[in-house]
């Protein structure tokens, strides 16, 4: 699905951020409005971002959901966030499941026929991590280019 929609979604994102220029979205020293469409439109893709690299680190380096997904918040999210709110994060992911109850309670891994496996798991994660990655950078290109992107992204 992600491949299908990928040419429609990135005249439609350009036309957004066009529209939300018109509207002086976007801040005096650059990136999005507070409470904007083009603010929320940063925040799910950095979120999406989030889940990518969480992924893509069970993929090419197998370890605790908590390992990874910590991995995968200093990649993403830590660098918008302040102190007190990455220790706040640090502190959940003590409490994280591991992956088998992730599989048991999402079905992420599992065939039609309800076997759920680390292998499925792997491969479906996999699979996301290479549709939805080209989704992230054509978008991060586009808010860059539109100038509403966010100032701390690299």
């Amino acid at each position: 699905r992600v491949r299908e929609k990928g040419r429609k979604s990135t005249s439609s994102m350009r036309a957004f951020l066009a529209d939300e220029l018109r509207r002086s979205g976007v801040k005096p020293g650059g990136g999005p409005a507070s409470r904007s469409a083009a603010e929320a439109l940063l925040w799910s893709r950095l979120f999406l971002s989030f889940w990518v690299e969480i992924f893509d680190e069970h993929v090419r380096r197998p370890k605790t959901l908590a390992d990874e997904t910590s991995r995968g918040f200093k990649r993403t999210l830590s660098r918008y966030l302040d102190n007190f709110s990455r220790a706040a994060f640090s502190m959940a992911m003590r409490q994280a499941p591991d992956w088998a109850d992730v599989r048991q309670r999402s079905f992420l891994g599992c065939s039609s026929t309800g076997s759920c496996t680390e292998d499925l798991l792997t491969e479906e994660m996999r699979h996301f991590v290479k549709d939805v990655r080209p989704v992230l950078d054509k978008m991060t290109a586009l808010q860059k280019e539109s100038g509403l992107e966010d100032p701390r992204t690299p």
